[in-house]
């Protein structure tokens, strides 16, 4: 390690030291989680963004935890509409038909029920209260 410099290093084969330890790959993740930018993440965990891409081309092993890192929001917010929709929420039901399905969605809504169509399917979610 370099005299000055606080941050631990490893070695590759033969090679020179590199700055993607396992703290800074815990720190990607760790914001990648939240949705973060590349150069968000890079500055955060302390490390050149052409450091980054140049470890993301080469190691299959780190390509793939950031990827599964960043990917991670998404499908924890797909997991809460999937709950919404459960729950029988017809403006978000509604919302998501239309985000997913925007050349099929043609239904009628009105402010108490959501109808979707797909041939000759039909889905209806209406909104009841206190009955």
């Amino acid at each position: 390690m370099a005299r000055g410099n606080s941050k631990s290093v490893t070695t590759n084969k033969g090679g020179r030291p590199t700055v993607i330890t396992p703290e800074t790959i815990k720190k990607l993740e760790s914001v990648f989680q939240l949705g973060v930018t590349d150069e968000v993440a890079c500055d955060y965990a302390e490390i050149a963004a052409s450091t980054f891409y140049d470890h993301l081309n080469k190691n299959e092993d780190f390509r793939r935890k950031m990827r599964a890192a960043k990917n991670y929001a998404r499908i924890a917010a797909g997991a809460v509409v999937v709950e919404a929709i459960k729950n029988k929420d017809v403006n978000t039901a509604r919302w998501w038909l239309e985000k997913k399905y925007p050349n099929e969605f043609c239904g009628r809504v009105d402010s108490s029920s959501l109808e979707f169509r797909q041939g000759d399917r039909s889905i209806t979610f209406k909104v009841t209260r206190g009955e």
